[in-house]
């Protein structure tokens, strides 16, 4: 049996990415993806819905959660639509944007605090169902997301910049109470 590395065994915590954050960010997106994210990317998405989960003061993952938006025109449709015949607009749709955990300490459930995390923050954002995109020969992160409840809706052909085809998965929300927040969460993964 592979013993806990000593980060995991410390108190971990999730909180918001900062700028100071970037640099260990990089690292691992760039040691985690084929077609990584260009650092403007990330640094564009600083703010609610990106985290680090951090262990003595070390970088151990990352999420980025956010919301899908309609095109201006699917909005303005949908909007006349709900005016004119008197029914709710769609619900909201969360977004997995992008997941990564250091390569040194995968495969000791930091992945799985990640996916949990992104589900809470979904339910706080009211949303009723969330969406990710992963490469279609990414064995290890299907696996984990179906163990989430997620399935493969789709295949998109040609996602990835390298031509590689994605999954579309996604996972239906049922409204929960207050979930916790970022600052409320700790990971005792021994």
């Amino acid at each position: 049996m592979m013993s806990a590395s000593p980060l995991v065994q410390k108190e971990l915590q999730l909180r918001p990415a900062t700028r100071e954050d970037l640099a260990a960010i990089w690292e691992i997106e760039r040691a985690s993806f084929s077609t990584p994210w260009p650092k403007e990317y990330l640094e564009q998405q600083l703010g609610e819905g990106f985290v680090v989960l951090e262990g003595a003061g070390q970088i151990a993952g990352y999420a980025v959660i956010g919301v899908k938006l309609p095109s201006f025109f699917a909005r303005l449709e949908q909007r006349t639509r709900a005016l004119f015949s008197h029914t709710p607009e769609p619900p909201t749709v969360a977004h997995i944007l992008n997941i990564a955990v250091a390569p040194a300490l995968r495969r000791q459930g930091l992945g799985k605090h990640l996916v949990q995390y992104a589900l809470d923050y979904a339910h706080r954002l009211g949303a009723a169902r969330i969406e990710l995109e992963v490469r279609t020969d990414n064995h290890i992160a299907i696996a984990l997301y179906q163990q989430f409840g997620f399935h493969i809706q789709e295949i998109i052909p040609n996602y990835y910049s390298d031509g590689a085809d994605a999954y579309l998965m996604v996972k239906a929300l049922t409204p929960v109470a207050e979930p916790p927040s970022p600052s409320e969460y700790r990971d005792r993964t021994a």
